[in-house]
């Protein structure tokens, strides 16, 4: 009987919440639409500041602009070459950043920031925006490439010393310099640290990158990171590092060869240690005028879907060798040559889970590498700069140069 009772109770409460429903919908069907524009307008969802902003020079060739954000806005980027000309549309961004990789210094450029409340419809534009050269508003690291490390006994069994070689002797005497100049080594993941969380990077902050994985790094470079206390990055081919495992697997060694390779578990050693952090140098593409290829670049002739479906392969391939030895995924990929072009970089950076593109030097347009310390990392410049360490000059050369050069971010 209870129940019954209870279940004719629910009913009634239904049909009266909906004879409610009815009624507040004609209601509103009845209500003049420039009232419920009003009582929008009057609503808690006014702009309560004025837009404003910064726009430095990052390089030659990168503006960014940063803005503070507020909720329920979307942000357009406007640009104009005098403070009172007519400004057009460049870009738009919803981080509170934006990199206008569209001008070049010594140029001059002004900006203006669009806001738009998608509730209120309202729209504000930021007075004038000037652009700036503020050395105090970048970070930098210095990049040196390296690549082979051969001894004296290595020569003797049959490894060739070549151009980009160098001794373990002249390798410590690099890492024994930067130690006394006051530089600290960090690895392209600690970089990605620094600017996910828009920190400023350490000052006087070099990335050692090791491109290749010759076998040499784990004889001989991998000893005097750890006993210097320093970290390098190895941005290792993967097809050769199969090559080199399965040689030995079947029984043989690596004595008598020209440039040996390091082995997967000696990677995995080296990772663990927390001195090395394996990155690629792509699995298969280290190749030099292969059916008209040259690394990993885009060919004449080849379509940006082509060479996206050639990209995403390889990468596919150096992620399941390299996460399957060391535990994770590489976030930075040494190019192959330092051959590149933008539209190589916007199809790597799209299609895979490569987060920074290791070049040559000169990639930038500086010897140096500089970030706007409160940009979103969405907007930072992810490519890389990295003068080559060749024998007979040592680094103390290079850094110089780059304090010399890049004094303030521009050439």
């Amino acid at each position: 009987m209870i129940k019954k009772i209870l279940l004719v109770f629910i009913v009634i409460i239904l049909f009266l919440l909906a004879l409610a429903g009815v009624y507040l919908s004609k209601q509103f069907e009845n209500t003049p639409a420039d009232e419920v524009s009003s009582e929008i307008e009057q609503s808690d969802i006014s702009l309560e500041t004025t837009v404003e902003g910064k726009a430095i020079w990052q390089d030659p060739n990168n503006i960014v602009v940063i803005w503070k954000t507020e909720q329920n806005c979307k942000y357009k980027v406007l640009r104009s070459s005098s403070r009172d000309g007519e400004y057009s549309y460049v870009g738009e961004s919803q981080v509170g950043s934006y990199r206008d990789n569209t001008v070049k210094y010594p140029e001059n450029y002004f900006y203006k920031i669009e806001r738009t409340n998608y509730l209120s419809k309202q729209v504000e534009l930021s007075e004038p925006i000037g652009t700036v050269v503020n050395s105090e508003a970048l970070s930098s690291v210095s990049v040196i490439m390296y690549h082979n490390f051969v001894s004296e006994e290595d020569v003797k069994n049959g490894i060739e010393y070549e151009e980009y070689s160098i001794s373990p002797e002249d390798f410590e005497e690099d890492l024994i310099w930067l130690k006394n100049n006051g530089y600290i080594t960090i690895t392209s993941d600690e970089l990605l640290e620094f600017l996910e969380k828009k920190e400023a990077l350490p000052s006087k902050a070099v990335v050692i990158s090791i491109d290749d994985g010759s076998w040499g790094v784990y004889k001989h470079a991998w000893p005097l990171l750890k006993k210097h206390g320093m970290k390098a990055d190895l941005n290792v081919i993967g097809a050769q590092i199969d090559a080199t495992w399965e040689t030995l697997n079947s029984g043989k060694t690596r004595d008598g060869e020209a440039a040996p390779f390091c082995t997967w578990e000696e990677l995995a050693e080296m990772q663990k240690s927390g001195v090395i952090n394996i990155c690629s140098h792509t699995y298969g593409l280290h190749v030099y005028n292969r059916n008209e290829r040259i690394g990993m670049n885009l060919m004449e002739n080849e379509t940006e879907e082509e060479f996206t479906t050639v990209v995403k392969e390889d990468y596919n391939l150096s992620v399941k060798c390299i996460r399957g030895w060391v535990g994770k995924a590489p976030k930075t990929v040494a190019y192959p040559y330092s051959k590149r072009c933008i539209e190589s970089d916007n199809i790597i950076l799209s299609n895979t889970g490569y987060e920074i593109l290791m070049a040559g030097e000169g990639a930038r347009g500086t010897v140096g590498n500089y970030f706007v310390t409160d940009c979103d990392i969405s907007n930072q410049l992810m490519l890389i700069s990295r003068p080559c360490r060749m024998d007979g000059t040592p680094i103390s050369v290079y850094l110089e140069r780059i304090e010399r050069e890049d004094n303030n971010g521009i050439n």
